[in-house]
């Protein structure tokens, strides 16, 4: 190769479609973000507006690569919802106004010389942290998203498990209470009822009400509607007793989830991510004690169960490292 000829660079583009905000990435090989770019979702708008404003993102990303003398090598985009992965439709994404039977592959193909890839948000964010985040040297593990609902990835021999027509990992719906709290599915007692944002403030909200003293009532000058899983870490790290008793069964609760899945897969390790994971050891180490408590002695030797690395990057950089993966096949 003559010295003035330099040499081509791979990247992938990882889309990370939210609620709020459409999270986009130029990733290199190696895991790196090169240019990152968010816009907001403007979802109210529907799935025609969402799609053109991430197509706009992908020829922008697509455009800086080649300013970096490099090509990019295809694109994935990391969707909320059931995906099925036959058809290549998001089947429902509640969080998105009008997004039922959405065709978002065939869409977002429309123009690009390079192919595009389609993958659950969960999934994406279990990938990335698989690639190059908490679990980079294992080849099975379980990543839990715990934010305003739970996100389930299944990565099993290095591969993300899909199940039979995509919507296999919806580990939010694990039932731990048959007369628990009503959770999102339309089930009562889910793990996501209780263990996600929305299930850490509603269980807080009706202790409260139950006439449990709290600083909590005093932090949000006394309107509950204004308690989030922030606030609760914050009075917890003041020594508030309600509190840290939510945080602790959250994480107790946790642990019962994390034995169930690991009876039944067996993995290396299990990830905690999401904005819920932002009270660290105060959920993470109760949940590790109920695991121990209740798990079979020669699982509990060999599982690891850690906090996940990538925060809010897991996704876009998850859904790069997809595309990477299907060049290698």
């Amino acid at each position: 190769m003559p010295k003035s000829q330099k040499k081509i660079s791979s990247f992938a583009i990882g889309i990370d479609l939210g609620g709020q905000s459409i999270k986009g990435a130029l990733v290199d090989t190696k895991g790196k973000i090169i240019k990152d770019i968010v816009v907001p979702t403007e979802g109210s708008k529907g799935p025609k507006h969402v799609i053109r404003v991430m197509r706009n993102l992908v020829k922008d990303l697509s455009d800086i690569a080649i300013t970096k003398n490099g090509k990019v090598v295809g694109a994935c985009v990391a969707t909320p919802g059931l995906v099925d992965m036959k058809e290549w439709i998001v089947r429902i994404a509640p969080n998105l106004p009008g997004w039922v039977d959405v065709p978002l592959l065939k869409e977002m193909q429309k123009g690009f010389d390079f192919p595009l890839y389609l993958e659950n948000d969960a999934n994406a964010a279990a990938y990335g942290e698989f690639w190059i985040g908490a679990g980079k040297n294992v080849k099975t593990m379980i990543v839990l998203t715990l934010g305003t609902g739970i996100g389930g990835g299944l990565i099993l021999d290095g591969k993300v498990w899909h199940g039979a027509d995509g919507s296999g990992g919806e580990v939010g719906h694990i039932n731990l209470y048959p007369n628990g709290i009503p959770c999102g599915c339309g089930n009562p007692g889910c793990l996501e009822a209780h263990t996600s944002a929305i299930g850490i403030t509603k269980r807080t909200k009706m202790a409260i009400e139950a006439g449990e003293q709290s600083l909590i009532k005093k932090m949000v000058k006394g309107d509950l509607d204004k308690i989030s899983p922030k606030v609760v870490y914050q009075a917890a790290t003041k020594g508030d007793k309600l509190a840290r008793k939510i945080l602790e069964d959250t994480g107790r609760d946790i642990g019962v989830g994390i034995m169930s899945l690991v009876n039944l897969l067996n993995p290396e390790m299990v990830a905690l991510g999401g904005g819920v994971m932002e009270a660290g050891d105060y959920i993470l180490k109760p949940a590790k004690d109920e695991f121990r408590k209740r798990g079979f002695k020669w699982l509990i030797a060999r599982t690891k169960i850690v906090k996940a690395k990538l925060g809010n990057e897991a996704g876009r950089v998850g859904a790069a490292g997809i595309v990477f993966s299907m060049n290698t096949q």
